[in-house]
C-alpha cells in the first residue's frame, strides 16, 4: 500500500534551489496549483452540497449558480412569512404586498369565524362590525335592565388580536398575551384567544362598603410623591367597587382580587384608619373657601357647597369694595384739595430747590436720612413707577417696618406722603431664602 502524500494547509511548499543559481518562476508550477486548489474544493462541494447542484458547470459562466435549500426554497427568491411563506417580486413594494395578503387573510378569516367559531353561550359575535369581533356580556337581571359589555376579544385588520375589560384595552405587557399571542392569522387562533380569555374570571377589586365614601364615583385619589393615579373608583359595569390603575382585570379564582388591587387595599385601609381619627364636620357648616381639597376628589354635595360659599364671598368682596369707593369718593369732595397745574409745578421746584440745602445739612452720601431723601426725589420724578430700582437699604427697612406691623405699612404707604416698595417687591426679596430658624448672616 503506497504511503500517504502529508499535506499541509497554508503553508507554502519549498523548492530547493542549486547553489549558485537564481531562482525562476515556473508558469507550469502555477497551473498544477490551480488544479490542486480546485480538486481540493471539489471534495468539499461533494461533502457539503447535494448531487443536483453539484452536477452544474462552474467553469460555464453562462448558466447560473442557484441553490436550494432543503425545503426546496431557491436563494435567488424574495420571502415574506405572514401565515405562510409568501414568494414576491423584488419589483414589487414589500409593505404593499404584506398590506395586500394581510387584507385578503383579514377577509377570509373573517368568513370562517362567522361558521367554524364554536363560542358557546359566553361570547356574540358582531356580524355589523368592520372587525373580527367577540363580547361577553353581563346578565342585565342582576344590576341594570341593559346589558352592559364585559369582555370584547377584537382581531383589526392587521391581524392583531386586543383585548378589552370594562372598556379598558389591556396593556402589551398582560400576561394573557403570552398564551396566545398578538398575531392571529387563522380561526385556531381566534378559537384559542375565545377559550384562554372564558377561563378567567373578573377582579372584585374591593368593594367594601366602608371603602366607598373614599373615592367618588369616576373620581381618582392622586400619589403623595406626585400627580400620578394610584386607584379609582368604578359603578357602571358591576357593583361600586375601588380598583388600582394598574389593575390586571383577570383572576384564575371567581371573586378573587389581582395582585395590584391586594396591595393598594393596604393603602385604602390605611387611609381609612386615618380619616376616622379625624372629626367630621357637616358639609353645609364647613368653610370650603379655605378647603385645600382638590375639586376632582370632591363629592358631587360638597362642590355644590363649595360653590354656594365662593358666590357669596364674592358679593361680599364687591359689596366692600363699592362701600369704600363710595367713601373714598364722598372725603376726596369734602376734604380733598384741587391742584391746578401751575401750583404742581411750583411745589416740584420746592422739592428740587431742598436738594441743596439738604446736601448742605447732610454732607455724609452714605447717611440714611440723605438717602431716603434721594430715593424719594428719584420715584417722584418717574412716571412709570414700575421702573424704579430702591436702594437694598431701604428694601431692608421696609422688610423690618412690614415685619413689625404689616397693616402700618400698608397705611403709610398708602397715605401718599412718602413712596414705599409694593408687597410684590418685599416678597421677591423676603422669600429668596428657605425660613427656618437661626440667624440671618
Amino acid at each position: 500500500m503506497p504511503a500517504r502524500k502529508k499535506s499541509r494547509i497554508g503553508y507554502k511548499k519549498k523548492y530547493s534551489v542549486p547553489s549558485g543559481s537564481a531562482r525562476k518562476k515556473s508558469p507550469i508550477s502555477k497551473i498544477d496549483d490551480a488544479a490542486e486548489s480546485d480538486a481540493f474544493f471539489s471534495t468539499l462541494f461533494d461533502v457539503f452540497l447535494p448531487d443536483e447542484i453539484c452536477s452544474v458547470d462552474v467553469n460555464n459562466e453562462s448558466s447560473p449558480v442557484e441553490y436550494v435549500d432543503s425545503d426546496g426554497s431557491s436563494a435567488n427568491e424574495f420571502i415574506v412569512c405572514l401565515d405562510k411563506p409568501y414568494t414576491y417580486s423584488p419589483d414589487v413594494v414589500l409593505e404593499d404586498f404584506i398590506a395586500s395578503q394581510k387584507c385578503r387573510i383579514f377577509s377570509q378569516l373573517r368568513d370562517s369565524c362567522k361558521h367554524d367559531i364554536k363560542t358557546g353561550s359566553n361570547f356574540i359575535y358582531m356580524t355589523n362590525s368592520s372587525d373580527i369581533k367577540y363580547v361577553e356580556l353581563y346578565d342585565s337581571n342582576d344590576h341594570w335592565e341593559i346589558p352592559r359589555v364585559k369582555t370584547c376579544v377584537r382581531v383589526n385588520k392587521e391581524l392583531m388580536v386586543n383585548i378589552m375589560v370594562h372598556g379598558k384595552s389591556l396593556p402589551d405587557s398582560h400576561s394573557i398575551y403570552e398564551k396566545i399571542g398578538r398575531c392571529c392569522y387563522s380561526v385556531k387562533r381566534v378559537q384559542k384567544a375565545l377559550d384562554v380569555v372564558s377561563q378567567y374570571h373578573i377582579c372584585e377589586g374591593n368593594q367594601d362598603s366602608d371603602l366607598q365614601d373614599l373615592i367618588p364615583v369616576r373620581a381618582f385619589i392622586d400619589v403623595s410623591e406626585g400627580y400620578k393615579y394610584q386607584g379609582y373608583r368604578e359603578s357602571f359595569y358591576v357593583k361600586s367597587t375601588i380598583r388600582s390603575t394598574k389593575c390586571d382585570f383577570f383572576v384564575r379564582k371567581n371573586g378573587g382580587r389581582c395582585v395590584n388591587c391586594q396591595t393598594y387595599r393596604r393603602t385604602l385601609r390605611k387611609t381609612l384608619h386615618r380619616r376616622s381619627g379625624t372629626p367630621k364636620v357637616c358639609t353645609s357648616q364647613k368653610d370650603w373657601t379655605k378647603c385645600k381639597t382638590s375639586n376632582k376628589n370632591l363629592t358631587e354635595n360638597q362642590k355644590l357647597h363649595k360653590i354656594k360659599q365662593f358666590k357669596d364671598y364674592s358679593q361680599q368682596l364687591e359689596l366692600e369694595n363699592a362701600q369704600l369707593r363710595r367713601e373714598i369718593t364722598k372725603q376726596n369732595k369734602t376734604e380733598g384739595v384741587r391742584i391746578s397745574e401751575g401750583e404742581n409745578k411750583d411745589l416740584s421746584e420746592l422739592v428740587q430747590s431742598c436738594e441743596k440745602e439738604m446736601e448742605k445739612n447732610h454732607p455724609d452720601e452714605s447717611s440714611y436720612q440723605r438717602l431716603f431723601w434721594e430715593q424719594q426725589l428719584k420715584c417722584s420724578k418717574l412716571k412709570d413707577k414700575h421702573g424704579m430700582r430702591w436702594h437694598p437699604s431701604i428694601i431692608k427697612w421696609c422688610i423690618y417696618l412690614k415685619s413689625k406691623s404689616s397693616k402700618t405699612y400698608d397705611t403709610l404707604r398708602n397715605s401718599g406722603f412718602i413712596k414705599l416698595p409694593s408687597e410684590r417687591t418685599l416678597f421677591d426679596y423676603t422669600n429668596a431664602n428657605a425660613k427656618g430658624k437661626g440667624f440671618l448672616v
